[in-house]
């Protein structure tokens, strides 16, 4: 939203209750429906392609979670009087954006920053790693998808923790929980709340480490990561 302009995204089950908010304009946009609606997608963890309106996008923003980021970018300036071709090269020259899927390293195998704080965004995140593992493994070769994760304290959000354990455990094939900005809380009690969520499914407790020392966390990941 934005100076009396509502983009929405028309993909999004909960887009009638932002809709009917008064505004002096509104577009919507999205891949299953919307004013701007995205055709032909094809993306990865390393990029994305699609249409719109007969123009052809291609980005380096890698998910199909980043393809609605592109849409409503798409969407907002479109409302200022950017038309498409004039945005398509300007969406191709970014490179990427930190800590937002964000590849460090791409062999012998590859290390991911995400800054995914919201149990959907999380999803989204391994959802598209997982896909592009399975794309490049074939029918031989073996991947795994090493996680390391935490949450922030300060008593917000404590709802999450569970969540993001149980997202996890859904998805990642070791899981190492480590400190993110505890604030006044105690960052092993945060990480005993995370792994509540991964107790309860069916995750071999045995793949899960908690190292409090993040720097440490993040080397025992390199160190257990081989090739791909």
């Amino acid at each position: 939203r934005t100076s009396g302009i509502h983009v929405l995204n028309a993909d999004d089950p909960h887009v009638t209750l932002f809709a009917d908010f008064p505004s002096q304009k509104k577009i919507t946009y999205g891949i299953q429906r919307g004013d701007l609606r995205a055709t032909h997608v094809q993306s990865t963890a390393g990029g994305a392609s699609f249409e719109v309106y007969g123009t052809r996008f291609t980005t380096h923003l890698g998910g199909q979670f980043n393809v609605y980021n592109a849409l409503a970018a798409l969407a907002t300036v479109a409302m200022y009087g950017v038309d498409l071709p004039t945005a398509q090269p300007v969406l191709g020259k970014i490179q990427g954006i930190p800590g937002r899927m964000e590849f460090v390293q791409q062999s012998p195998f590859a290390v991911v920053v995400d800054y995914a704080h919201t149990p959907d965004s999380l999803k989204a995140v391994y959802e598209t790693l997982k896909e592009t593992l399975r794309q490049a493994q074939g029918k031989t070769q073996m991947s795994r998808l090493i996680c390391v994760l935490g949450a922030a304290g300060g008593g917000r959000d404590k709802w999450k923790r569970p969540e993001f354990g149980k997202i996890a455990a859904e998805h990642c094939d070791t899981i190492i929980l480590t400190n993110e900005d505890p604030y006044d809380e105690d960052p092993e009690q945060i990480l005993s709340q995370i792994k509540s969520g991964i107790s309860n499914s069916q995750f071999l407790i045995s793949n899960v480490f908690e190292i409090i020392d993040r720097k440490e966390a993040i080397r025992r990941a390199l160190t257990i990561a081989g090739d791909n």
